[in-house]
C-alpha cells in the first residue's frame, strides 16, 4: 500500500498534469473556433489535428487519476466512485496545494465546458447554413419539383 503523503503528492501532480492539459485544450478549442468563424477549413483542420495529442494524453490522465482514486479508496476502505478530489482533500490533514489546484479545477473544468458547448453550437450552425446553402443551390427553382440532392457527406471519412 502507498504511504498517505506518497498519494497525496502523486495526485498533486496529477491535478497539476490535468490544469496544464485543461490549459492547453483551452487554447485548442479557441484556435478551432477562431478558424471555424474565419471560414478557414484548413487551418481548421489542422486545430483539429492539433486535439488528437491533447485527447490522447488526457485518456492518459484519466486512467492515471483512476488508479489514484483507486488507491486512496484502498487506504480509506471504501469504493473508488465514492471519492472526488473534493472529499480527498476533506479527509487529509490541511493539504492547501491540493485543495487550491481542486479549486482552479473546477473553474478550468467549468470554463472548458462551456467553450466547448460554444464550438459545438457554432459548428452546428455553421453546418446547418451549408446544408441550406447546398440545398438552395440544387433546387430547380420549381416548387412541385421532386429532385433533393440528398445527404451532404464526407466521403473520406
Amino acid at each position: 500500500m502507498i504511504p498517505l503523503q506518497n498519494l497525496l503528492n502523486s495526485l498533486q501532480a496529477w491535478a497539476q498534469e490535468e490544469l496544464a492539459g485543461q490549459r492547453r485544450m483551452h487554447v485548442l478549442i479557441e484556435r478551432q473556433e477562431s478558424r471555424l468563424c474565419a471560414n478557414d477549413p484548413d487551418g481548421l483542420l489542422l486545430a483539429t489535428q492539433a486535439l488528437e495529442p491533447e485527447l490522447e494524453a488526457q485518456a492518459e490522465r484519466v486512467v492515471k487519476r483512476q488508479r489514484l482514486f483507486a488507491a486512496a479508496a484502498r487506504h480509506w476502505k471504501v469504493d473508488p466512485g465514492a471519492l472526488s478530489l473534493t472529499s480527498i482533500v476533506e479527509r487529509c490533514a490541511p493539504q492547501p496545494g491540493l485543495a487550491k489546484l481542486r479549486d482552479e479545477l473546477r473553474v478550468s473544468t467549468t470554463e472548458l465546458l462551456r467553450r466547448n458547448r460554444r464550438f459545438s453550437a457554432l459548428a452546428s450552425s455553421h453546418r446547418r447554413f451549408i446544408e441550406e446553402l447546398v440545398n438552395a443551390l440544387i433546387e430547380s427553382g420549381d416548387p412541385k419539383s421532386t429532385r433533393r440532392g440528398g445527404t451532404l457527406v464526407d466521403a473520406e471519412a
